[in-house]
């Protein structure tokens, strides 16, 4: 179980998952997810999370998000 802090407008790695983790909008905003390389891509592109919603991804992903319009916090676990 994590919390992670994630800076306003920019791709934050959050972590590589062991296991299938969900992922919770902890933030003030929508938080928008991937599991792409982030180098091409635009803020609000990959997976809307609205706030308090939880996405989860499979075992072996890397995961990415972007909080376009803030600073926010995004809590996972294994599930």
């Amino acid at each position: 179980m994590t919390i992670t802090a994630v800076p306003a407008a920019t791709w934050t790695s959050v972590t590589t998952t062991t296991e299938d983790t969900a992922f919770q909008n902890r933030g003030g905003s929508a938080m928008y997810l991937t599991t792409v390389d982030t180098g091409s891509l635009e803020l609000n592109d990959g997976i809307a999370v609205p706030v308090g919603s939880v996405a989860v991804i499979g075992t072996g992903k890397t995961v990415s998000v972007a909080f376009p319009q803030g600073a926010g916090s995004v809590f996972s676990i294994g599930v």
